[in-house]
């Protein structure tokens, strides 16, 4: 391929490109602005590998697939998906130092969603109206307009529990820990680390009442409704949408499911803290 790469070049009469911007492995090009993770990947296996000039790329180098693959996943994305990404809105850099500070700003209204009893069918687990429920809750209406039913992530677990019932509900629970659910968005798991973080430093484990938070447990409720609540919030902030509009809130959701792939990829835990 990278001689006939070079012949082409030749017919044509353009000069061929410069090594340096190619990649050493599979000879595509590199992106033009490499992420400071693409210049780690390529120093990090440039030890594992060897020198292997070849037509068209005389910096090439040679290495099994399993050292250099993830150099060509990484300038593939770089070039491809990055672009994607800046044009939907999507940050390419984010300020980690404040991050922090953003999620406790939202205590108070966590607070709220957490303290509120919200739709009194989903702690019963069985979706289905009987006496004695009835005569549990008494003459109390159900709080479909508190703090906890206006969290769209806890009133999509309400329908599903008043849809599926009982038996149901640990596929419902389940589903709660998909990897799109879990995610921040485009925030990473960087993100995700920073922020779980953050919500078990205000709301303790062992200080949150089970029956507050069934059928999830108390790490299910923090990582199933609390972090993407905040994920969404932080999206709304970033695009200017009103955190009191069930609509802006949906708008928000989407770009937070849509983007999960690409936080992941864009800010990883591991490549960001130096482990």
């Amino acid at each position: 391929i990278s001689s006939d790469l070079t012949q082409c070049y030749d017919d044509e009469e353009t000069p061929p490109p410069d090594p340096k911007t190619l990649c050493p492995y599979c000879d595509t090009p590199l992106p033009a602005k490499p992420t400071h993770i693409l210049k780690k990947l390529l120093d990090r296996t440039y030890f594992q590998s060897c020198s292997n000039p070849r037509p068209g790329n005389r910096l090439g180098r040679k290495a099994p697939s399993a050292i250099f693959g993830v150099v060509c996943q990484r300038h593939i994305f770089e070039s491809n998906v990055l672009p994607q990404a800046k044009e939907r809105g999507w940050p390419t850099q984010i300020n980690w130092a404040t991050l922090k500070d953003r999620v406790l700003h939202m205590e108070r209204e966590l607070a709220k969603i957490l303290a509120d009893p919200g739709d009194p069918v989903v702690y019963r687990g069985d979706g289905k109206e009987d006496n004695d429920a009835k005569e549990q809750q008494g003459s109390k209406p159900e709080r479909s307009d508190g703090p906890r039913m206006r969290c769209l992530f806890w009133d999509d677990l309400v329908k599903r529990v008043k849809t599926q019932g009982s038996k149901g509900l640990r596929n419902i629970t389940s589903q709660y820990y998909n990897f799109h659910k879990m995610q921040p968005g485009y925030y990473g798991e960087l993100g995700l680390v920073i922020i779980q973080r953050a919500l078990c430093g205000m709301f303790p484990l062992e200080d949150i009442d089970p029956g507050l938070v069934k059928p999830l447990t108390p790490m299910e409720f923090i990582q199933s409704i609390f972090v993407p609540e905040v994920g969404m919030r932080l999206v709304m902030a970033d695009f200017g949408l009103n955190v009191n509009n069930w609509s802006d809130k949906e708008q928000a959701v989407e770009v937070l499911r849509d983007s999960a792939s690409y936080g992941v990829a864009m800010f990883p835990y591991e490549e960001s803290t130096g482990k």
